[in-house]
């Protein structure tokens, strides 16, 4: 019964067909490929994950077409299978290669499987026409910043579609391309039109602090260390983190320490910074820079 309401679903789908498939004119033939498979899997009465998707040589995804491809698919993100899901929609592309629909459920499927090399070679794919693909651009804007490109990853940050949340994170990225370049001008006039949803100076003044931190600049950092303590309400443990390990790589374990001490009052038993406590009071080790380069700003 539940392969069967499957494909009823199907069915009713079938009378609305621009909402189920990127197959124009088609889907009667992939309900008639669903029909088939699906009432074949009821008939032996095997209703479990493999009976409906199985393996490539069991399932309907067998006969070849495109259309069952992307009709198990389907069934596969409705399970919750992502690599299932990227694996059909792998095979769906081999018979439609430039159909963009497909080119972007794959490309989130590989996305959401792990499967980077896969994922940045749609994502190619994806953009080679114009796409403004939001993930699709992130995904080769940061290939470009671990390759060092840093004008060729802002291109792909300029070309992308922007939102509320992805134009924060796109700025934010942009700004540290700059900043990698040495050229904080750029990266402070970015940053100065930042859209954080009511905490912009605190985002602002904390990534420029880790900015010129990372460039070895100790006192513009500083200078945006301490504004970034100040425009908290409650100071976040990313930045008494990242200033206290400022002050005491430069030799002021103190100051480290009385800021350690003053974020515990509020927030008593945290880990981290009790460890971080107990490293400025014995001066045994002196950590490393949060943020090392670009690489790790992006993140």
């Amino acid at each position: 019964m539940r392969v069967r309401r499957i494909f009823e679903g199907l069915l009713r789908s079938a009378r609305r067909p621009a909402v189920i498939s990127p197959f124009s004119g088609v889907l009667a033939n992939a309900v008639l490929v669903a029909a088939v498979s699906l009432t074949a899997c009821e008939t032996t009465g095997r209703q479990d994950y493999a009976s409906v998707l199985g393996e490539p040589e069991t399932s309907y995804a067998r006969i070849g077409t495109l259309y069952g491809n992307y009709l198990a698919a389907q069934e596969a993100t409705r399970r919750k299978d992502s690599r299932a899901a990227a694996n059909y929609y792998d095979r769906a592309l081999k018979t439609d290669p430039d159909n963009q629909i497909l080119l972007e459920r794959a490309f989130m499927f590989e996305v959401s499987a792990g499967n980077k090399t896969k994922a940045r070679d749609l994502a190619s794919r994806i953009v080679e026409n114009g796409s403004d693909n939001r993930l699709a651009r992130l995904t080769l804007a940061v290939r470009e910043i671990d390759r060092g490109h840093m004008s060729t990853a802002r291109k792909h940050l300029d070309e992308s579609a922007r939102g509320l949340y992805n134009g924060f994170a796109i700025d934010l990225i942009t700004a540290w391309t700059w900043a990698s370049e040495r050229d904080f001008q750029q990266a402070e006039a970015i940053l100065e039109n930042l859209n954080a949803l009511g905490r912009e100076d605190i985002y602002r003044s904390y990534h420029l602090a880790l900015m010129y931190d990372a460039q070895g600049k100790n006192e513009r950092a500083e200078q945006h260390y301490r504004k970034a303590v100040e425009e908290s309400d409650t100071v976040a443990i990313r930045i008494v983190d990242a200033y206290g390990r400022f002050l005491e790589r430069n030799k002021r374990p103190q100051e480290a320490v009385v800021l350690y001490q003053a974020f515990l009052v509020n927030l008593p038993d945290n880990a981290l910074i009790e460890f971080s406590l107990r490293r400025a009071t014995s001066g045994e080790s002196v950590p490393d820079r949060l943020i090392k380069n670009t690489r790790y700003g992006v993140a």
